[in-house]
């Protein structure tokens, strides 16, 4: 799958700045009143947010069409709601990068952030953006394979979360695209003979076979 190939040399990391990238912003709905919005960014610029909540309103926008698109200075975001489900905290998180992916993914984004939000893991919002990016149209006829099309950078901005929490989320992707391709592939593709083969390929880099003599034992 396209996703696949993009989890394998997309560029994944934490910053507190993101030049150039177009950056996804959370937007939460109050209680009182549905219409109504305010950001869950709070490593963003207070000044920034000013101005997105103002072309925001300008346009009219409310929680209930979506994910919107802005060109603020110079920079372009999108806005997307955070679910009011009332699920556990990760499910929200994923919830989001889903609904990022969709709303930008026709884009061409090159260089894509995630601003940090208030109770939502940055890693589980990548999690879901790399889910939403996946397709089985592998499978629908003939087509470009469009990895070209995915961000080549990601910057997780405004988070903290390491290198190596990066490094495992990413093969936990990867693992589920898998999962997913496996189920999806149709009988005429993954027969015996050709899983046997993928399984094969998965031993040979994530599993070490260790010698008896190795061990230390007898």
């Amino acid at each position: 799958p396209d996703s696949s190939d993009w989890l394998n040399v997309v560029q994944v990391a934490a910053g507190q700045v993101a030049t150039g990238a177009h950056t996804v912003v959370v937007v939460k709905g109050q209680d009182d009143n549905k219409d109504a919005f305010a950001f869950n960014a709070p490593k963003l610029d207070a000044e920034l947010v000013r101005k997105l909540t103002a072309a925001a309103t300008a346009l009219g926008w409310k929680l209930s069409a979506g994910p919107l698109h802005l060109a603020v200075d110079g920079s372009t975001f999108t806005l997307v709601p955070q679910s009011t489900v009332k699920v556990h905290a990760r499910q929200v998180a994923r919830q989001l990068g889903l609904d990022a992916a969709k709303a930008t993914k026709e884009l061409k984004i090159s260089h894509l952030a995630f601003a940090a939000a208030e109770g939502l893991s940055a890693t589980e919002v990548f999690d879901g953006y790399a889910t939403g990016l996946y397709t089985s149209a592998v499978f629908k006829g003939t087509r470009k394979r469009d990895v070209q099309s995915f961000p080549a950078r990601v910057t997780l901005l405004g988070s903290d979360v390491s290198a190596d929490a990066i490094a495992q989320q990413i093969a936990f992707a990867k693992a589920q695209v898998l999962t997913r391709f496996l189920q999806d592939a149709p009988a005429n593709y993954i027969n015996p003979i050709k899983l046997a083969e993928i399984a094969q390929e998965i031993a040979q880099e994530y599993i070490s076979v260790i010698e008896k003599k190795d061990t230390g034992g007898g």
